[in-house]
């Protein structure tokens, strides 16, 4: 049986929890330098990402479609960074089967550390 993650919102910030109940990854919206979004592959189908990198790192904490909570994230990026789905989803979608990394936003101090931040954080 496979264990489901889900995303967690709270007024503080995002995080992923599993389906025990435990926290994968949790951040503070103040935390958050930089989000991006980009398609991972699937084989027949692409899967789209947010990840976000915090203050104190380089690599990127991960959340994607599949997950419960998808939808409420999304609408909470909106509400704390501006960053609305029609503004980024084509970018990220089209074509298929191509990752279409694409900054949905960045700390603008962040956007220098931005070059040498290529891991993500698959938990």
């Amino acid at each position: 049986m496979r264990h489901r993650q889900r995303i967690l919102l709270s007024p503080s910030g995002p995080g992923v929890g599993d389906a025990g109940g435990g926290v994968v990854w949790r951040c503070d919206w103040d935390e958050v330098a930089e989000i991006i979004a980009w398609k991972q592959d699937a084989f027949i189908y692409d899967v789209i990402c947010f990840g976000f990198r915090t203050s104190d790192g380089p690599g990127y904490l991960l959340a994607h479609e599949e997950m419960d909570g998808w939808d409420e994230l999304t609408a909470a990026l909106k509400y704390q960074y501006g960053i609305r789905p029609e503004d980024w989803f084509d970018r990220v979608a089209f074509p298929a089967f191509r990752e279409n990394r694409t900054v949905l936003w960045a700390r603008t101090d962040a956007s220098q550390r931005r070059r040498e931040a290529t891991s993500i954080v698959n938990v």
